[in-house]
């Protein structure tokens, strides 16, 4: 077996750390700042299947999905939740583009069930207000980004195949005969066969010669706390809103960028 070098804590050099050691390598995890504090602990935690593109894109969200659920039992510090979801549609117009989905031919393998209003409300009983229906996933589940990682962590370090490395800011890659050699600003050096880069959004420094071509671009995410709610959602609630979070077909303007035209094949939008 190997010995692998993970540059970056979050989740997905979390992720390629427990891979790695599940399939019997030696991993050491860095991180530049004491704990991963960038966009892993800050999100909503969604493991969504329900709007993922049909194809190679549907069958990674499955495979990870129940490969969340297998990590949800394993190690059990996570908060993970097979909770589903429910796409409220507020109109007709939304409405119909949930009738759409249930009736794709992999809608039984999204785990989509279309619900009346009543069966909505039967549900989930904190849904009060107008609507006309939603879209229930039961394959769409979550996890708590605050316990995540450290959960992760915890039950990571309890394999003496696998080191935590924190502050450890990489500023130079070698490559010689004998591996792959790490350098940070004091001189400390990490050795590997194999080194995996999952720097997230951290393009510059060392990675600036192999990035400053890459088509990439940055994109931004606002995101608010509520107050604690007097009352328990047990689901992961999404609205209309959220049909245009995947990507549109050419003749989409901002009432039409909807589900179906993601599920069924998507280009680009302006919006």
């Amino acid at each position: 077996m190997s010995k692998v070098t993970v540059v970056g804590g979050g989740i997905i050099g979390t992720m390629h750390a427990y891979l790695a050691l599940g399939a019997g390598h030696e991993v050491v995890q860095i991180e530049r700042d004491p704990i991963a504090q960038s966009a892993s602990v800050r999100n909503f935690g969604l493991v969504w299947v329900s709007g993922r593109a049909a194809g190679a894109e549907l069958e990674l969200a499955l495979r990870a999905r129940e490969l969340w659920g297998e990590i949800g039992i394993g190690v059990g510090t996570i908060g993970f939740r097979a909770n589903g979801s429910l796409t409220i549609a507020r109109n007709n117009e939304e409405l119909g583009i949930l009738e759409e989905a249930v009736s794709m031919p992999d809608s039984k393998s999204r785990g989509f069930e279309l619900l009346t209003a009543e069966e909505t409300l039967k549900l989930e009983p904190a849904l009060a207000g107008n609507y006309l229906g939603a879209l229930h996933c039961f394959k769409d589940a979550a996890v708590e980004p605050q316990l995540l990682l450290a959960g992760l962590r915890e039950f990571l370090l309890e394999n003496s195949k696998y080191q935590w490395l924190p502050n450890f800011e990489v500023v130079d890659i070698s490559t010689t005969e004998s591996g792959h050699h790490l350098h940070d600003i004091s001189g400390q050096k990490v050795s590997a066969d194999l080194t995996v880069i999952c720097a997230g959004a951290n393009h510059l420094g060392f990675l600036t010669e192999h990035l400053q071509s890459a088509p990439l671009r940055r994109v931004y995410l606002q995101m608010g706390a509520t107050t604690p709610l007097p009352f328990k959602i047990a689901h992961s609630i999404a609205d209309g809103d959220s049909l245009r979070y995947y990507r549109p077909s050419k003749i989409c303007h901002w009432q039409t960028c909807h589900l179906k035209t993601i599920l069924l094949g998507a280009t680009t939008c302006n919006y």
